[in-house]
């Protein structure tokens, strides 16, 4: 069994980022060829052993299909449930990162302009003072 860091919380934060961030052209070489798929999951089942979270949901999606989709666990410590793929999970602040790495993307690609003001993109975004806006 490979041997795991105990990480921080900001390690989780930043390796989720990149798992929901990941854009569809970085897909391994081939979709067909699920070699990778079996490496994948043995890796992804060797974490979750390590650090015996309540319940994991993983899910590999490229634009066009749903290459795989597992999960694992409960729900809550303590209570019936298993996690399956409707089980709705809180993501907290994950979403500021994630949401930032994909507007730095749109910058990148020049689709966005992030000098401009949010109401540029979105005019009914109010924020309570109107500088800030």
């Amino acid at each position: 069994m490979t041997s795991f860091p105990q990480p921080s919380v900001s390690w989780w934060l930043i390796l989720s980022c990149l798992s929901f961030c990941l854009p569809g052209q970085v897909a391994p070489a081939a979709v067909s060829d699920r070699a990778w798929l079996e490496d994948f999951n043995v890796l992804a089942e060797e974490i979750i052993q390590y650090h015996q979270p309540p319940g994991v949901a993983i899910a590999i999606v490229t634009p066009s299909q749903v290459l795989a989709l597992k999960t694992y666990g409960v729900r809550q410590l303590g209570e019936e449930g298993n996690i399956d793929e409707d089980t709705v999970f809180r993501v907290a602040s994950l979403s500021k990162c994630c949401t930032s790495a994909l507007v730095a993307q749109l910058a990148a690609q020049g689709r966005i302009d992030i000098e401009s003001p949010i109401t540029y993109y979105l005019p009914d975004v109010q924020i309570a003072s109107p500088e800030h806006t």
